[in-house]
């Protein structure tokens, strides 16, 4: 039985084969096991997992995680796992009995960190298991959802803090986006007393944060890849994007690949896997790609749309860098988009008559009588709802998210469930399926590659069985379904879509209502956060002062190596350069007879560009080169 509290540093050493922490997580690590409620500030790439794994293996009992995003779970419970650490997460993917022994396992001490979504401590039966279990200090990670007035407030957070009436624990919350507002929310949220605080700069000395204002944003993203070495990241705001700029790419001879929300998990899982180890140079993403996801060679993180706010935008270049190595994370932007963003923040508030009806209907799609209770959630797949209740799909998305931060709902991101097989057949049932060839083939091929299968639901894989049996994919999932409409075996196909369930009862339409304060005040947070935003890119001064200030941060010193730090420090070039440089635009005008403006700026640094446009400038009136619009043609 443990009994004591183990070396931190020892542990780091045995699991993951570090020498030494990076600043601050040893002290965040040493109040957790003092007992003493913690908030760590740490940006993105600060090693926030590590600062509640390291103290859950020092400490005797378990460690419960509280996270809002179930791919992020089981990513960090599979890597545990293949630590050594005993390590597991209940989510909305799993059986009961499944559910009862992971719990069982945590109650007699056989696991040493519990993940799990807010909603499920609200359950009777978590209350319950708490109350016997041997727990070293709750850790809620992405404590900013807390924040009823942050950027992504979930109103299950708030009931974190009730656990603190029965179980007499310490508290660790973690954030890598906290505005001075969001910060005072968690400790007071959370019912934190005197709480130790721990705060990263949020500067990053090894980035250079670059916002440029091009209309041909396609050629200058290949332009920056064609210039900078290593694995890059490029966002987008729609899943479209993410195709055609990767096929854009693909076309120059860059190596690319796309990721959004909408593919498949297990091709999701292995376009990441082949981005992670080099086999795809870049990854063209929505916002969906890059949690917990600990690439530390990123040297580019290339924004073609700008983000909805400074909290995305920081977590999102945070993941470039991470190595300490030298990185860039650049933003391309036109006048167009500045509109496009105050636009997009309209339509995501529809009406209030709106809300109501989209209640409805979700309430005739998924067949919930008014005054019934959903005990489970159920799988969601938006664009069927959208077509059969005939509601927009963006209109849908935001209205749902509102009807979850208001209570109505709760949402969980898309989750893979593989498929299970259970053989529950007789003897004499086997005899008369092996009379068949093929239904045998299949058959034999369950009982023999997946052990236990008669006494529990295994995984299982058709491809595999597919290739196992030389059938068809099709033929396969035929049988077993057919298999299961017969009774010789219990057949759960694999499913990959999100969860929605109603929150309490499902209430009648009439009787529907949202506070109007509330929304109105929701309306104008979002609005100062778009806002905040525009500054951003229209800001004259240094990029990471600028981020610094939004954060609560009085760090006034310029970065150094953000746009126009180089632009302020950049100097003037002397007649030397300046014939070096007019050598080289005349070369390039000899090669190709005319170039565009563009073309020519992406022959110099970044931080040359005005200087290269006064010198096309003079020597266009010099009588040296002619332009048309924006082509540039060497005079004979």
């Amino acid at each position: 039985m443990e009994n004591s509290i183990k070396d931190p540093v020892e542990i780091l050493q045995k699991y993951w084969g570090y020498d030494r922490f990076r600043a601050q997580q040893l002290d965040i690590i040493t109040s957790v096991l003092h007992g003493k409620d913690t908030i760590a500030l740490l940006p993105t790439g600060g090693g926030k997992s590590l600062c509640f794994q390291i103290p859950a293996l020092c400490l005797p009992g378990v460690c419960i995680v509280v996270s809002p995003l179930i791919a992020l779970m089981l990513d960090q419970v599979r890597r545990l796992k293949e630590l050594g650490i005993e390590a597991e997460a209940l989510h909305s993917g799993l059986q009961s009995r499944e559910i009862s022994n992971i719990i069982s396992n945590a109650l007699y001490g056989k696991l040493k960190l519990l993940y799990l979504a807010p909603e499920r401590l609200n359950s009777r039966a978590m209350k319950e298991a708490f109350a016997s279990m041997n727990i070293s200090f709750f850790a809620i990670d992405e404590a900013h959802c807390i924040a009823q007035w942050g950027h992504d407030f979930r109103p299950s957070y708030l009931s974190i803090a009730d656990c603190r009436e029965h179980l007499e624990v310490p508290f660790l919350a973690l954030t890598a986006t906290a505005t001075p507002y969001t910060r005072t929310e968690i400790q007071t949220q959370l019912k934190m007393k005197d709480p130790n605080w721990f705060e990263m700069s949020f500067r990053r000395k090894n980035l250079s944060i670059i916002v440029r204002e091009e209309e041909q944003k396609r050629d200058f993203m290949r332009h920056l890849l064609q210039k900078t070495n290593g694995t890059a990241l490029v966002y987008v705001r729609n899943r479209k994007a993410t195709v055609e700029m990767s096929e854009y790419l693909q076309r120059n001879q860059i190596s690319a690949n796309f990721y959004h929300a909408g593919l498949d998990p297990l091709i999701r899982s292995e376009k990441q896997e082949r981005w992670i180890n080099n086999i795809d140079r870049v990854m063209v993403s929505t916002n969906a790609f890059g949690m917990g996801i600990d690439k530390p060679d990123v040297r580019l993180v290339h924004h073609i749309d700008l983000p909805p706010g400074i909290e995305e935008y920081f977590q999102e270049i945070g993941r470039a860098g991470r190595d300490q190595k030298h990185a860039y994370a650049v933003l391309s932007y036109f006048k167009g988009d500045l509109q496009k963003l105050q636009k997009d923040w309209e339509l995501q508030f529809p009406s209030l008559e709106e809300l109501k009806e989209i209640y409805k209907s979700l309430a005739v799609y998924l067949d919930v009588a008014k005054g019934t209770i959903m005990e489970e959630g159920v799988e969601f797949d938006l664009a069927a709802f959208s077509k059969k209740s005939g509601w927009k799909t963006d209109k849908l998305l935001h209205g749902l998210r509102i009807l979850e931060q208001t209570g109505k709902i709760f949402l969980s991101d898309a989750l893979f469930r593989p498929s299970k097989v259970q053989v529950v057949g007789s003897e004499s049932d086997f005899r008369q399926v092996m009379q068949n060839e093929k239904a045998g083939l299949v058959l034999k091929a369950l009982l023999r590659s997946y052990e236990g299968i008669h006494s529990v639901s295994v995984s299982v894989a058709e491809k595999q069985l597919a290739k196992l049996c030389s059938l068809p994919l099709e033929e396969v999932v035929y049988l077993l379904k057919k298999f299961h409409a017969e009774g010789i075996i219990q057949y759960q196909q694999a499913r990959s879509k999100p969860q929605i369930q109603f929150a309490g009862e499902r209430i009648d339409s009439k009787y529907f209502q949202i506070d109007k304060k509330w929304y109105e005040k929701r309306k104008e947070i979002l609005k100062q956060r778009f806002e905040s935003m525009i500054q951003f890119v229209l800001h004259k001064g240094c990029r990471q002062v600028y981020i610094s200030r939004y954060f609560g941060q009085n760090d006034d010193e310029p970065c150094g190596n953000c746009d126009y730090c180089m632009e302020v420090r950049v100097k003037a070039p002397d007649a030397k350069a300046l014939e070096k440089w007019k050598q080289t635009i005349v070369s390039h005008l000899n090669n190709q007879k005319q170039a565009g403006l563009r073309e020519i700026y992406y022959l110099f640094p970044l931080n040359r560009r005005k200087q290269i446009e006064l010198l096309l400038e003079q020597m266009i009136a010099s009588g040296e080169l002619t332009r048309n619009w924006d082509q540039i043609t060497l005079k004979n």
